[in-house]
């Protein structure tokens, strides 16, 4: 029979931290965000936030103990179960699970399921830039508020009997 062993894969994501106070409104009542949060001084720019993955299989002495164990400690950083495969043959134990974690506590995660076998058996990571998506997506919503605004305001305008 062959050792156990564990695979896990990490998820981290920047947060853009925002302010609970809504913007200004631009003069002649506008306003840009429509009500949406503004960004605080200490928020990450959309260009800046990036995804982390990785993956890791570690052999383990005991799978059911080592997820135990890598669950407890995502969940003191931060993270969480995200999702979970067992199978076990008569030739060997596995399991594969996924935890998603804060993106300034990526490398510890990844530190953490290293610690938790007897041997590293492969391990990948990687950094995708998202800030042109967000930024798109911004921009979408923004249209979208500004079109519904002015839709609202013909609606406001139109009387019942232009409407039929």
């Amino acid at each position: 029979m062959l050792p156990p062993y564990l695979r896990t894969r990490a998820w981290g994501s920047t947060e853009a931290h925002t302010q609970t106070t809504a913007p200004e409104a631009e003069p002649g009542g506008a306003n840009p965000t429509d009500g949406a949060p503004a960004a605080s001084s200490n928020a990450v720019l959309p260009e800046n936030q990036i995804i982390k993955t990785g993956t890791i299989s570690v052999q383990v002495t005991a799978v059911d103990d080592s997820i135990a164990q890598a669950t407890g400690q995502i969940h003191a950083l931060g993270g969480l179960l995200a999702s979970s495969d067992r199978n076990t043959t008569s030739a060997e134990d596995l399991a594969s699970v996924t935890y998603r974690v804060p993106v300034d506590r990526f490398e510890d995660a990844l530190a953490a399921m290293r610690r938790l076998g007897t041997k590293v058996l492969s391990e990948h990571t990687e950094s995708t830039p998202v800030g042109g998506q967000i930024v798109d997506l911004q921009a979408r919503i923004a249209n979208l508020r500004a079109s519904e605004k002015a839709i609202q305001a013909i609606m406001a305008k139109a009387t019942p009997s232009a409407m039929f």
